[in-house]
């Protein structure tokens, strides 16, 4: 998994909401585990494009992760990206815990491609995984993962989506 050592933006948990230059808005960071009904307020998680279940998958009650932030939109391809990290602070601060759950991803992608043969090689092509270091809540600095996704249109996009639901439910069932 590639370290991003180049952002400097939004450093720091909860991000605070924006209105860009062309009209877009960022909704900063909204905590889907304390208050899963503000999923409504995400305007880029839709079910259409898969980022909704997929929030609500990463903030389930009694999990182990926690999503940070999301955008999606098209571009000439369907993007998008989502942030997530472990909740509990003391394994988050280790680089070698979310290098586990990418190596973890990498081996269910070719569990899957043994059943279904060239599933590994299209997901990768489609799917790209970076980490990077943030303060959550004003605590020291601890690691994130951002996966970016890229489709050729949204129900593409949505079908990305739901394959790292179903990742996130056997990583969950496997801790």
């Amino acid at each position: 998994m590639k370290q991003d050592i180049d952002s400097n933006h939004f450093n720091r948990w909860p991000y605070i909401p924006e209105l860009r230059d062309d009209g877009d808005r960022n909704n900063g960071g909204i905590d889907l585990i304390e208050n899963p009904d503000n999923i409504a307020l995400i305007h880029e998680a839709t079910e259409e494009n898969g980022l909704r279940p997929l929030l609500v998958e990463l903030n389930k009650p009694d999990g182990r992760l926690m999503s940070l932030g999301c955008a999606s939109g098209l571009d000439g391809s369907y993007d998008s990206y989502v942030e997530f990290t472990l909740r509990d602070h003391s394994l988050a601060i280790n680089q070698n815990e979310l290098e586990s759950i990418y190596s973890r991803w990498l081996d269910w992608q070719n569990e899957v491609d043994a059943k279904h043969p060239g599933f590994a090689k299209s997901l990768r092509e489609h799917s790209v995984w970076e980490t990077r270091t943030f303060s959550l809540r004003g605590n020291e600095p601890q690691h994130l993962i951002t996966v970016y996704h890229r489709a050729p249109d949204e129900a593409n996009h949505r079908t990305l989506a739901e394959y790292m639901v179903i990742f996130l439910r056997s990583l969950e069932s496997s801790s």
